[in-house]
């Protein structure tokens, strides 16, 4: 999991320097124990480009939960549907804007405008590479579990990038609800909460 970190005595937004706003973050991360979700996370939310940071300390403490390596009570512990992405014959208008999606592992579409359209990370500027990937959507109630999205993913920073079209399915996915027969056996998933941390 990556995720920027906020700098300078004006908490500006490190993606576009514009002014950010307090506001509660969450994040997950896909172990070999399951998924962990970490709640109550304090976060800045950039204004202008909807851009979420996290203080240094609270992204360290953020990683130590996820990993497991810092303690915090379960607040709740359920199973959650894991769903195979496919690629869909549909595609988006070509002069749209992809819908805004809640990708927990904060990947960024890659446009001509960045230089992810030159296979570059646009935070660090290192080549990226394509990989296969997996992550977790989420609602204001509900999670699911999506392995084998197409990805370019930064060797350097961890940083991941999906193209327009997958972009836009997501965002679908997440607004109607994955196919029925994409649905794979169920993942357990602990919730914890930022504030109970050890």
């Amino acid at each position: 999991m990556s995720h920027p970190v906020s700098s300078g005595p004006d908490d500006s937004c490190p993606d576009c320097g514009a002014a950010t706003g307090a506001a509660v973050g969450r994040a997950a991360m896909w172990t070999d124990r399951g998924i962990v979700v970490v709640e109550d996370i304090p976060t800045r939310l950039c204004e202008a480009c909807g851009e979420q940071s996290w203080a240094a300390d609270v992204a360290a403490r953020v990683e130590q939960l996820l990993a497991g390596s810092c303690q915090a009570p379960a607040a709740a512990e359920a199973l959650i549907p894991v769903f195979s992405f496919r690629p869909d014959s549909d595609r988006p208008p070509p002069d749209s804007t992809p819908p805004a999606f809640a990708d927990e592992d904060e990947a960024c579409v890659s446009s001509p405008d960045d230089p992810t359209a030159a296979g570059l990370c646009k935070y660090c500027g290192a080549a990226t590479q394509p990989q296969v990937v997996r992550t977790v959507l989420s609602g204001e109630r509900w999670w699911i579990a999506v392995e084998g999205i197409p990805a370019r993913v930064c060797p350097a920073c961890g940083e991941r990038f999906y193209d327009e079209q997958t972009t836009w399915q997501l965002a679908t996915w997440t607004a109607s609800g994955p196919p029925a027969d994409a649905a794979q056996p169920q993942i357990p998933c602990r919730i914890v909460s930022f504030a109970t941390a050890e």
